[in-house]
């Protein structure tokens, strides 16, 4: 495009849109910026001058300790260390000798408790066996009783014909209530027989 043409519209081309510009912080531009922070910062937080690194370096000098104050430090330490180490094993013996009684009295104690219940228990079964003995003794004692008379018929005696059952006394007969009903002809099907 020359200089004198201008770029077209939007209502020329609805699907055009011109090229955006160039955002103000580019990737080299952020670079610089964190460049110059740092070196600044770095300025700052650098020691003061020249002249403190001497002072630092002039430090009182340290007292001379000799070998037998060493030796008498970890002699007291060792001591200090094996006191500590007594105290708390014979703590730790006197726990072990405490528990150890508890534990002999408890299973002392749970012994009696089980040779007891083995005693009660033998004491019942005893008891009960001798109850049965007893018992066995008394039932086989007992006087003999005749066995019970054998029961009444539940049926009326069967006859050849209703006639001979009508003669003995017997009859009438209901269809569902008495069983002696299906011995004999009902002739007529009024569910009575022997009438």
């Amino acid at each position: 495009m020359s200089q004198q043409e201008l770029p077209p519209t939007l209502e020329q081309y609805p699907g055009y849109f011109p090229a955006a510009k160039a955002p103000f912080w580019t990737r080299g531009k952020v670079g610089i910026a964190a460049g110059v922070a740092g070196l600044v910062i770095g300025v700052v937080a650098s020691p003061g001058s020249a002249e403190s690194q001497p002072a630092a370096a002039k430090q009182a000098p340290s007292p001379t300790i000799s070998t037998a104050d060493i030796q008498t430090k970890i002699d007291a330490a060792v001591s200090a260390a094996e006191d500590r180490l007594s105290g708390k094993i014979a703590t730790v013996r006197d726990n072990a000798q405490q528990r150890l009684s508890d534990m002999r009295e408890r299973s002392v104690t749970a012994q009696r408790t089980a040779v007891t219940r083995a005693i009660a228990r033998t004491h019942a079964q005893d008891h009960a066996a001798l109850i049965r003995a007893v018992a066995a003794a008394k039932a086989a004692a007992a006087p003999v009783t005749a066995p019970p008379a054998p029961a009444a018929p539940s049926t009326d005696p069967r006859f050849s014909y209703c006639y001979e059952a009508n003669a003995a006394g017997y009859g009438p007969y209901f269809e569902g209530q008495d069983p002696e009903y299906y011995w004999y002809d009902d002739a007529d099907n009024d569910g009575e027989v022997c009438e």
